[in-house]
């Protein structure tokens, strides 16, 4: 019997013996049932990746994203999604062994005219000459969008989908 510690920053791990297709459909069924949406499937090169989903919050604990307390709460103050790469590949040299690797995202949406700064008064608003209302800097305009920026990715949730995945192959 051979025993085999798993690093726990691992994001990609190997299977043995293992059929292709029941390892793509076990992984597409995983990414589904995580709440992502898939958007490119390439079979031949085995490659699936979905599109961004919105992070959970801290009061949304029921959703099968949540990982940890400490991202739920960054998500909440942050307006942050995730989005998921998954690939299956022949590891060199040994016909019978596929690599499985995972890579989750994590994108900050940010205000591209964000200032430092109070209540703006716009048009005159505040001193009666117009009746549009105040704004603050920190409210998106309502036709700019925001500006999404990679911030790095997500090893909690890296692992769980392994995790998940290799427990159904």
């Amino acid at each position: 019997m051979v025993a085999k510690t798993v690093d726990p920053n691992q994001t990609s791990r190997f299977v043995y013996n293992a059929s292709y297709d029941n390892v793509w459909k076990q992984a597409a069924d995983v990414l589904a049932k995580a709440g992502f949406t898939l958007d490119r499937q390439d079979y031949r090169l085995g490659a699936l990746t979905t599109l961004p989903l919105p992070s959970t919050q801290i009061v949304e604990f029921w959703k099968p994203q949540q990982v940890n307390a400490v991202d739920s709460l960054e998500n909440t103050v942050n307006n942050q999604r995730r989005s998921a790469r998954l690939t299956i590949t022949t590891v060199e040299g040994k016909p019978q062994f596929y690599e499985i690797a995972v890579q989750v995202l994590v994108e900050r949406e940010t205000n591209p005219d964000e200032a430092i700064a109070g209540p703006v008064f716009v048009e005159g608003s505040g001193f009666g000459r117009n009746a549009i209302t105040l704004r603050s800097d920190y409210a998106a305009p309502k036709d700019v969008p925001g500006i999404w920026i990679t911030m790095g990715h997500d090893p909690d949730m890296e692992r769980k989908l392994l995790d998940v995945l290799f427990g159904r192959i």
